[in-house]
């Protein structure tokens, strides 16, 4: 199976000052929602990785921000109570 790892979105938003809620606020969706998308318990949505490259990092490849991971690179999920923050 295949994940979209967001690592990089995060590295780069840390980088502008760039919130988790200024990316809410963008695509039109709650901060839960966007978290939920910055820790990968929710998959991306085709439309939103291109408006958020488009709008904040044109200079960047959306296949930099959002990069493909197979299962077997993919880091150890955030279990229930830790919390991970972004902004």
């Amino acid at each position: 199976m295949i994940r979209i790892d967001s690592d990089n979105l995060a590295r780069e938003m840390r980088a502008r000052n760039i919130t988790s809620h200024d990316l809410a606020f963008l695509l039109g969706r709650n901060d839960a929602a966007v978290m939920s998308r910055l820790i990968g318990a929710t998959d991306w949505i085709y439309e939103e990785a291109v408006m958020i490259r488009d709008c904040l990092f044109p200079e960047l490849k959306l296949e930099y921000l959002f990069r493909y991971v197979s299962r077997e690179e993919e880091r150890p999920s955030v279990q229930k109570g830790e919390q991970m923050t972004v902004s």
